[in-house]
């Protein structure tokens, strides 16, 4: 396998986000969701690990300034269209038992699944990646010379969190409950960045089948996990299944020569995050299909939809990438941004 390409990252985000987009049109058979939902959102917290570097931010001021203006920014730009979008289903009749005031409060104290939240939908895992990257820089500046130390307060934490969630199953302020559980993700990927050369001479087709057979046992024999319901089930199936599906993403991502479609999507993550559920919607709207669909139409309308949301997403992505970068946390002067189109600088929507 080829495992010295840095574009398997982008590839890895790719998949990942196809997954998500899959997952979300609720039309697939429960054996394929329960799978999907081992891994696909850990594994944006592993690769968010494998590109933390505490080195490029000495003090946390500047970590808290730089990830303020990438993920705190985007998610309270991207939830003014959310609340637009709840606003009108509002106005048709749904959410009746929600104030109107409500969400626009809630968008500050984010948490997830509940009324307050009920506008920013995917938007919850910006937030909790937010928290996650404070706590792990933390973590890392005051126990980094001790690895044994360091591991043991990420294990602590995550066990903190997993008693809460046995205990209250409510969510945090901020989805802290969450970030808690999904720190060892981040903390893995950090490691695997660092031990990569050591490991990937192992990722080859029977370590894949190896991992993959793993996925499968521990995910079917666990329940539905849903981190934003806070559903986990088995917590020790819950990590197995996850770790093992974000390697098996990673050996494929690593084996795939090159991928464009799937690395643009990869790079342009965060829009689609986003604005999925909003085409998912209309789509379902304006088809509605019947409930006694048989698995297999079903199966292949879930693909159609998939599909037919990427599309859509695509001119977004172009515009928001040329024109509004700052929404996604990318630089450009305000000058730049109000060129004419043939004096715009060059797309750089599928560089890492």
């Amino acid at each position: 396998m080829n495992t010295k390409r840095v574009g398997w990252l982008d590839i890895s985000k790719g998949f990942g986000m196809i997954f998500v987009i899959w997952g979300h049109t609720l039309l697939l058979p429960n054996p394929l969701l329960k799978f999907i939902y081992t891994f696909h959102m850990p594994l944006f917290f592993f690769i968010s690990g494998y590109l933390f570097s505490s080195e490029r931010y000495p003090k946390f001021k500047q970590m808290l300034a730089k990830k303020s203006k990438t993920l705190l920014l985007p998610y309270l730009i991207f939830s003014i269209p959310s609340y637009a979008w709840w606003f009108l289903e509002w106005k048709s009749g749904e959410h009746p038992d929600i104030s109107v005031i409500k969400p626009i409060l809630g968008t500050f104290l984010a948490i997830r699944n509940t009324d307050w939240t009920s506008h920013t939908g995917t938007l919850w895992f910006v937030i909790c990646l937010f928290v996650v990257e404070m706590m792990y820089y933390v973590i890392h500046k005051k126990f980094h010379h001790s690895p044994s130390h360091f591991m043991m307060v990420i294990i602590a934490i995550a066990i903190a969190g997993l008693l809460y969630n046995l205990l209250f199953a409510k969510p945090l302020l901020w989805n802290l409950d969450a970030a808690m559980i999904v720190l060892p993700f981040f903390g893995l990927g950090h490691l695997f960045k660092q031990y990569q050369h050591k490991l990937t001479p192992y990722f080859n087709y029977k370590f894949l089948s190896l991992f993959f057979i793993m996925n499968l046992i521990t995910g079917l024999l666990n329940t539905k996990i849903d981190i934003f319901s806070g559903a986990y089930g088995n917590y020790i199936l819950f990590y197995v299944s996850a770790i093992s599906g974000i390697f098996v993403i990673i050996m494929l991502s690593q084996a795939i020569q090159s991928q464009i479609i799937v690395t643009f999507i990869g790079v342009n993550t965060l829009v689609l995050l986003v604005f999925h559920p909003f085409i998912l919607a209309i789509i379902r709207k304006l088809i509605q299909l019947p409930t006694d669909v048989p698995a297999y139409l079903s199966l292949l309308t879930s693909i159609a939809y998939t599909i037919v949301a990427l599309l859509i997403s695509m001119p977004v992505i172009l515009i928001i990438n040329k024109y509004f970068p700052f929404v996604i946390g990318k630089p450009m002067t305000m000058r730049k941004r109000l060129k004419p189109m043939h004096e715009s600088p060059s797309s750089t929507i599928l560089k890492a």
